[in-house]
């Protein structure tokens, strides 16, 4: 903690022990086996079909409270239903387990439903179960540096890089993150994200502008906040703190064409809410 004028306390992420932690809970968790091993939930996920609907009923977080927020109070609302996504795996070129963050989530229920991105879960749906023998783990961490197991592969789109899944939780909830509508062209939009390990990383812009795609699950918002490699998965906000779109990719733009020296510009595609809500099947 920090003190600003002996009254306000300011908390500073520390992500060394931020990691430690995560990697001693995840390291628990290997101990304990009290865990649904990733070859199982691998041939579950690869019974699912690529852009078919959640089909179990959830109860999706809601909000109808349009109140404006500040960045810091909607940073502040919103953290906690942001998640690290992590994985245990071991790398082939050494006996060690490596048990790093890969990824950002968010929670959609308090129960355990939650999404991220088709791209970090590709393993789990593409790869042959006995050829992630070397992946024993993956999970989710709160901003508290609580974990919790992946347990099922719930829905995914592989146009849309959207992927639907649920981890096993205990006594505890998670604090979901309400859906909220599609935004235009110039709307605030803000992103809480994990940026190469930069854990819990705010920025603000606007909405750029909507690309339609070929088909409905490749249309993408395009957003001016910034984001980085670790952020994939990352929810964005409305003003109100409601999620209209989740980090997807970036596109770099060069003045020098096939030389890619002259960097001018990195334009941020996202995924629009639109495109979780057809697999919500909302």
């Amino acid at each position: 903690m920090r003190y600003t004028n002996g009254q306000t306390v300011i908390p500073y992420t520390h992500e060394k022990a931020f990691t430690e932690q995560m990697e001693n809970s995840a390291q628990q968790l290997l101990d304990n086996k009290s865990f649904k091993p990733v070859k199982e939930i691998a041939r579950e996920a690869q019974l699912l079909k690529n852009n078919l609907p959640v089909t179990e009923k959830m109860n999706l977080s809601t909000s109808a409270d349009n109140k404006m927020l500040a960045g810091e109070a909607l940073f502040n609302k919103r953290k906690q239903g942001v998640l690290v996504v992590g994985k245990c795996y071991n790398c082939g070129n050494c006996n060690k387990t490596h048990k790093g963050p890969i990824a950002t989530a968010f929670a959609i229920t308090s129960d355990g439903v939650c999404v991220t991105n088709y791209h970090v879960l590709a393993d789990l749906i593409e790869k042959s179960p006995d050829s992630l023998a070397g992946d024993s783990l993956y999970y989710v961490s709160t901003i508290a540096g609580k974990i919790y197991p992946l347990d099922k592969v719930l829905a995914y789109s592989k146009e849309g890089d959207v992927a639907i899944f649920r981890v096993a939780i205990d006594k505890t909830q998670l604090d979901p993150v309400p859906l909220g509508a599609s935004a235009e062209g110039g709307s605030f939009a803000c992103a809480i994200t994990h940026p190469q390990g930069m854990f819990y990383y705010y920025s603000q812009g606007v909405v750029a502008r909507n690309v339609s795609g070929e088909t409905a699950q490749m249309d993408r918002m395009e957003i001016t906040a910034d984001y980085a490699v670790g952020s994939s998965g990352g929810p964005i906000f409305n003003q109100s703190g409601q999620l209209i779109g989740m980090v997807s990719s970036t596109r770099n733009i060069y003045g020098d064409g096939q030389r890619r020296e002259m960097l001018q510009m990195v334009v941020k595609e996202t995924i629009p809410v639109s495109t979780i809500k057809k697999l919500l099947n909302i």
